[in-house]
């Protein structure tokens, strides 16, 4: 399901260097479900890892989890699990 026509959910008070680097884990998501190939494992696990510390609490990463999914229909957790549990190069969910 590609869709072109929606926003990231970000907060306000991320400076943009920190929303430069969530976008980059919206968008390996966004590539793990749309691009033939999916997207690099690596990469996955990086920009989650880097989420997480821009966002430390465990319910606003659900919050912003949650709106990107019902957004885009895409699942960052469950991007990321599948990237956490593979030995794969490449990401296809």
């Amino acid at each position: 399901m590609i869709r072109n026509n929606y926003s990231y959910p970000i907060f306000s008070d991320w400076s943009k260097d920190e929303l430069i680097k969530v976008v980059k884990l919206y968008r390996s998501v966004e590539d793990a479900y749309e691009i033939n190939q999916g997207s690099r494992r690596d990469l996955i696990l990086k920009n989650y890892q880097i989420f997480t510390k821009i966002n430390p609490s465990k319910m606003e990463q659900k919050q912003l989890e949650h709106k990107f999914y019902l957004a885009s229909g895409y699942n960052i957790f469950k991007t990321w699990q599948k990237a956490r549990k593979s030995n794969q190069e490449m990401i296809k969910m």
